[in-house]
């Protein structure tokens, strides 16, 4: 009986040491996963911060090409229409400037595209 206890007693503790061995190994695993997550985010960070960067420059260059371009087809435009005025003047027939001109544009937006 005394033999059958101390047997039991054991059995116990070692189901215990093992009970404690595991829960320090997920405990172990737990801080590996998380130091792990911290390094992922230590690695990952600067590379975003540096995308991010990069696009907010890409951004700002491409509304200066885009204020760039509107300024130009806005000097285009009014250029048009002064051309146009002009070969209205000098044609007897009302429109032909502003016919000419609209033609010569769609002319040049139309090879433009090609490009």
């Amino acid at each position: 009986m005394i033999t059958d206890l101390i047997t039991y007693l054991l059995k116990e503790a070692a189901a215990l040491e093992v009970e404690g061995l595991k829960t320090k190994t997920d405990d172990v695993l737990d801080k590996f996963f998380v130091r792990l997550d911290l390094e992922k985010e230590k690695m990952v960070r600067p590379v975003m911060e540096e995308f991010f960067v990069r696009l907010e420059e890409q951004k700002e260059v491409a509304l200066r090409q885009f204020a760039r371009l509107s300024v130009f087809v806005a000097g285009l435009f009014l250029t048009a229409i002064g051309v146009a005025f002009i070969i209205d003047t000098l044609v007897d027939y009302d429109g032909v400037g502003f016919v000419a001109v609209g033609v010569v544009v769609l002319l040049a937006s139309y090879f433009m595209r090609k490009k």
